[in-house]
């Protein structure tokens, strides 16, 4: 089965003043200071048309002081269909853009728009940065997933053009970058909303090795005998109850010119998590498709890494397993030798995330990275501590720490800084082997699943994202969508493009 996804091909041009406005819906956004035609919108939207003005102003006296948008459904002007008014509340300047977005995305689909113009009311609206958002959430705003639906609701993809009015030159690469980075998203989106029944670990290799012939990308997948061979145990463990053989992926991009200290990507691969015979309820087996958002997310950027032209070397390791009940299923109690040697005693057979994590890590170190990032949907702890807005971040380099906090800002995928307290880790002291797979019952599950991981990454400078409370999204409130949010993908690609400049 070929993975695919649903494309929004979005045309964006940069427009003068002086264009002749042909389009399904103009959009005017008014500062959430004042509400009526500013000098310079005025001066742009009156060399079009005197009339466009008069209409414009007369749907400022029938708005409701309020709605923060006004829809003027057939203008009656030549060329123009539709007039949005369009206020937003600035409540966060950095999610300005993307509500922005999101907003003039839910009235496109209302009138089935093929063509948007958008003219801001201020410049400092649409710098790069601020620019990049809005085109990344527009794009993301009509995504669906409707792969498995005998009926299909709607045709609706979205509008073929965005044009920019009076906007700064540098909108072509902007927009190319943030399409680029949506189509990942995207990409990511529907590896986790795909059923586990499909979504096997093999399928998961299979992906790797499209992605690698698309982006000629070197890839490695390690089967269960060479796994064997290279002493992953803990990987081998975790997938020993499943029918579905386990993997180690391994997907690597060389730079065109010299390249920079290598990074890795690590995402946990767990295509479907039972808990194994530390069995999970009903309710909380029910979203556990999820448990591979981490290897969707990195998977998604390496899907762009081309356009996205690190300086650096890139490896991402995705350790792919099913953590199921089968009669070789490991057990509470078993002591697992893993890839680096260190021994685990396992406690709980649903703290199994870390486990396959612990190997891919020490694989990542034996090959030389020189930062690594792991992303994981890790622990209901960190869901509970952040609940679904924010990802935890736990790292060893304050440098890092701060590029991933301004990448997760840039691209609408925040992430809070949580501690690493060395005094935790005598919570996963083992009396019978190195350490122990769980810590402490009163509290810190995230810190100390954390601290189990760093065990496992040397010298190496690394971050830890835990995505548990992220990857998948009941309310559409903070990623514009329910379902697999593809969480990590943006601040991923972001960061190993080099953003924010």
């Amino acid at each position: 089965m070929t993975l695919k996804h649903q494309r929004v091909e979005l045309k964006v041009q940069r427009l003068k003043a002086s264009d002749k406005l042909r389009c399904d819906l103009l959009v005017v956004l008014f500062a959430p200071e004042r509400r009526g035609l500013s000098p310079s919108i005025r001066q742009a939207l009156s060399r079009q048309k005197s009339a466009l003005v008069a209409t414009i102003e007369r749907g400022l006296a029938d708005w409701s002081s309020e709605d923060e948008s006004y829809l003027i459904r057939s203008s009656g002007l030549p060329g123009i269909q539709n007039i949005l008014l369009l206020q937003l509340k600035e409540d966060d300047a950095d999610t300005l853009p993307r509500q922005y977005a999101r907003r003039v995305g839910e009235h496109c689909r209302s009138i089935r728009a093929q063509s948007v113009v958008v003219q801001p009311n201020r410049a400092s609206l649409f710098s790069r940065t601020a620019l990049e958002m809005f085109v990344e959430e527009f794009t993301l705003s009509f995504y669906s997933y409707r792969a498995y639906k005998s009926e299909q609701a709607s045709n609706y993809r979205g509008p073929r053009t965005l044009g920019l009015l009076g906007l700064p030159a540098a909108i072509p690469h902007a927009a190319s970058s943030a399409r680029a980075i949506a189509s990942a998203c995207a990409f990511a989106r529907d590896l986790v909303n795909m059923p586990p029944s499909d979504c096997t670990p093999r399928y998961l290799a299979k992906v790797a090795e499209q992605i690698a012939r698309e982006q000629r990308l070197r890839c490695q997948i390690f089967d269960e005998r060479a796994l064997r061979r290279m002493g992953a145990h803990a990987i081998l463990a975790v997938g020993s109850g499943s029918a579905q053989e386990s993997y180690l992926i391994r997907l690597s991009y060389r730079p065109r010119r010299t390249a920079r200290a290598p990074i890795a990507l690590v995402g946990k691969g767990v295509t479907f998590d039972s808990g194994g015979l530390c069995i999970k309820t009903r309710a909380g087996m029910s979203h556990m498709k999820a448990d591979m958002a981490g290897a969707a997310a990195v998977l998604g950027v390496m899907q762009i890494v081309r356009e996205l032209e690190p300086s650096n070397e890139i490896d991402v390791y995705i350790p792919a397993v099913e953590n199921m009940l089968g009669s070789h299923a490991f057990r509470p109690g078993d002591v697992l030798r893993s890839l680096s040697g260190k021994t685990i005693e396992v406690l709980n057979t649903d703290a199994e995330g870390r486990l396959i994590l612990a190997d891919a890590l020490s694989y990542a170190v034996k090959m030389g990275a020189h930062t690594i990032i792991d992303i994981a949907t890790l622990t209901g702890a960190c869901a509970t501590a952040l609940a679904d807005g924010y990802a935890g971040l736990f790292c060893n380099d304050e440098r890092l720490t701060a590029r991933l906090v301004a990448c997760g800002v840039h691209s609408g995928e925040p992430v809070w800084p949580l501690p690493l307290p060395a005094r935790y880790r005598k919570y996963l002291k083992s009396s019978v082997a190195d350490m122990k797979n769980t810590g402490t019952e009163r509290g810190g599950g995230a810190i100390t699943a954390a601290l189990f991981l760093q065990h496992f990454v040397g010298k190496a400078r690394w971050a830890h994202l835990d995505i548990a409370g992220t990857a998948y999204a009941e309310d559409p409130d903070f990623f514009g969508v329910c379902g697999a949010t593809g969480f990590g993908t943006r601040i991923l690609s972001h960061f190993v493009a080099g953003r924010p400049l």
